[in-house]
């Protein structure tokens, strides 16, 4: 009996061994849903070779409810345990390791087979940026300092060209859902702060509480933005081709480029939820110059709110890349001009107004814009003046001084932004007349009360300022200097 032992513990060991190989031949197939490997690729890269997933073999076997569910090949509460183990192992370097060889395995094998891997590669490139950032992992892998660089940009840079190949191909075949996930783990890991790669990966039921250096993550970082500057420029080059195209732009009447071919291949693009600067600036710039073909071919404004609205998208979401007051900055341009036109094309003078005011928030130098402001106010100012309320969205009527007084504020702020000097002299003329009539309804008002208040007072101070400023504007005014005069006796 006792030298029969030894034997029956190898039999133990081995019925052991192959439950637990049977278990992760489960696990693996849960985690991995579709076909088995191939055969021969698989036992070439190792993926079927006994003892390999030893990371796995050992967590199964120290884990009796996961170890059950396996055996039992129940897959709801495989699910449910697998889930847990992750949740309560966010620190397990090892782990974390074996997943990130696995998805990036699985991701490729995928890809050679010609399909979507698109989930697969955001959670190897997530696991792989964060271990390489890890002191820990590279401490555990004996690796020196010096030869950290290589190997991680060899292997994120790998993963991350990936996302620009099957991304753009994705989008170009419609399947936005997967070039959102291409592209958001790009943009996380062009980030160079660990959390948005963190909560990327946890978005997949992977916790990571490894300590991540920011140095390490630098380089990953540089590859991400490399990565995506790559996928930007070659959308731009394809779109510019087709705003380019010489039977496209024949097809077109008084249009000098195909700039909707280029448009439509941009927008796309631009709805995944990444803004980038080039991709934005190009995509409003070509509806800026489609609504000066529009302008320039007869004034066609209802073509031109047509494109502004299409351009609605690329300006919403260029502006918060843009620095109030750089007006060097081809965003900033883009987006100044964007509004000019959209000013043009607007119905009232509030919002032609608003639309001038916020293109020279965003480019003080844009002299059209200021241009067509300064005729704004002073047309708004002269109608007003002359109660001319029904046109542009003028409310009213007003009384006469509330009225003079709104036109005075218009004319203030038109001479506040005029440039040329004949333009100057002209509204200083104009607002100079105002003032004079602004101050003689004021008096009005005074001497029709037939008692002297304090607030009578006041309004007397105030129609004597009104009078001087007039005249400092035009010294020739002969109504604002009866008027003094006659309150200098």
């Amino acid at each position: 009996m006792a030298a029969g032992a030894p034997a029956r513990r190898s039999l133990d060991e081995l019925a052991s061994s192959l439950e637990l190989e049977v278990c992760v031949e489960r696990l693996l197939a849960h985690v991995f849903p579709g076909p088995d490997p191939d055969p021969e690729t698989a036992e070439e890269d190792g993926t079927t070779r006994a003892g390999r997933h030893q990371v796995l073999e050992t967590l199964i076997g120290n884990d009796a409810q996961l170890r059950a569910a396996l055996l039992a090949n129940d897959q709801a509460r495989i699910s449910e345990r697998w889930r847990a183990v992750l949740r309560d192992r966010p620190g397990d370097l090892a782990l974390h390791h074996e997943l990130a060889v696995l998805y990036r395995e699985r991701a490729l094998r995928r890809i050679a087979r010609g399909g979507s891997a698109s989930e697969l590669l955001v959670i190897a490139t997530t696991l792989w940026a964060l271990l390489l950032a890890t002191g820990d992992f590279w401490r555990r892998a004996g690796i020196a300092r010096d030869a950290e660089d290589a190997a991680r940009d060899k292997i994120v840079g790998g993963l991350l060209d990936l996302h620009v190949a099957h991304g753009a191909r994705a989008l170009a075949e419609g399947r936005v859902a997967a070039a959102r996930r291409h592209l958001r783990c790009l943009d996380a890991c062009r980030s160079g702060d660990p959390e948005p790669v963190r909560e990327l990966l946890f978005e997949h039921a992977i916790p990571f509480a490894h300590r991540v250096s920011a140095r390490r993550l630098a380089g990953p970082a540089r590859l991400a933005a490399e990565a995506l500057e790559r996928w930007c420029d070659d959308l731009v080059q394809d779109a510019e081709s087709r705003v380019n195209d010489r039977a496209a732009i024949s097809a077109l009447d008084g249009i000098d480029k195909a700039y909707g071919a280029g448009i439509d291949r941009l927008a796309p693009f631009i709805r995944l939820g990444v803004p980038m600067r080039r991709v934005l600036v190009t995509g409003l710039e070509w509806h800026n110059e489609l609504s000066m073909c529009h302008y320039n071919n007869g004034k066609d404004f209802d073509s031109i709110r047509d494109v502004l609205k299409s351009g609605r998208e690329f300006a919403d979401r260029l502006a918060p890349l843009c620095t109030a007051g750089e007006a060097h900055r081809p965003e900033n341009q883009a987006l100044s001009r964007y509004l000019l036109f959209r000013a043009v094309a607007a119905g009232t003078d509030d919002q032609i107004v608003a639309d001038l005011t916020e293109a020279l928030r965003w480019n003080p130098a844009n002299d059209n814009a200021a241009r067509v402001l300064v005729e704004t106010y002073l047309d708004r100012g002269v109608r007003t003046a002359n109660d001319q309320h029904a046109g542009r969205g003028l409310a009213g009527p007003l009384p006469q001084a509330r009225r003079l007084e709104k036109a005075a504020d218009d004319l203030r702020k038109a001479l506040e932004l005029a440039a040329l000097p004949e333009k100057v002299a002209f509204i200083q003329k104009q607002l100079s007349t105002v003032l004079a009539l602004w101050a003689a309804s004021l008096d009005a008002e005074r001497t029709s009360s037939g008692t002297a208040t304090a607030r009578d007072l006041a309004r007397s101070e105030r129609v004597l300022r009104l009078l001087e400023e007039a005249l400092e504007l035009d010294p020739g005014n002969e109504l604002a200097r009866g008027y003094l005069d006659y309150y200098d006796r």
